[in-house]
């Protein structure tokens, strides 16, 4: 991970599920003066952020519905579930996300799952991708994106 944060000049970090939210379990930071990072312990909304939304993408669908009920159980908001659904079929078929960030104006997330042996995700990798003005050796977000699927692959259980 602070092989990726120095390579792509962003932060990233690892979630996985944990009582109905996605818990931040790791973060790196990238050199310089400037990062957006979650803190190691927080606890995600899995309805609406890119992290929440990848993990439950990647899910087999029996545990798709476990996390949804202790979601719901947790307090979150739930959407419409077929709508929700819907959109995790869409990210499962794409292999990643690369959305707009729900959370903050002018923010991309990029978000690719950690595979176990039979093809589950587990576990996500989330880049807040910042762009910076003043950087012209700038990592754009496609490259960003082909970090991040590199590093997954490396840390997924094949």
């Amino acid at each position: 991970m602070d092989q990726f944060a120095v390579n792509s000049k962003q932060s990233l970090h690892l979630v996985a599920p944990d009582r109905g939210s996605a818990l931040v379990l790791a973060q790196a930071s990238p050199p310089g003066h400037w990062e957006f990072r979650l803190r190691v312990g927080a606890k995600l909304n899995l309805f609406q952020t890119s992290s929440g939304i990848s993990l439950m993408a990647f899910l087999e669908d029996e545990h798709r519905e476990e996390l949804f009920a202790e979601a719901v159980l947790a307090g979150y908001k739930a959407p419409a579930k077929k709508t929700f659904y819907k959109q995790c079929k869409d990210v499962k078929a794409q292999g990643h996300q690369v959305v707009d960030s729900k959370q903050l104006v002018g923010m991309k997330d990029i978000s690719v799952p950690i595979r176990s042996p039979y093809g589950e995700g587990f576990a996500v990798l989330t880049c807040p991708y910042m762009q910076r003005l003043e950087d012209s050796s700038e990592v754009d977000p496609q490259a960003t994106l082909d970090l991040l699927l590199t590093l997954a692959n490396e840390l997924s259980i094949n």
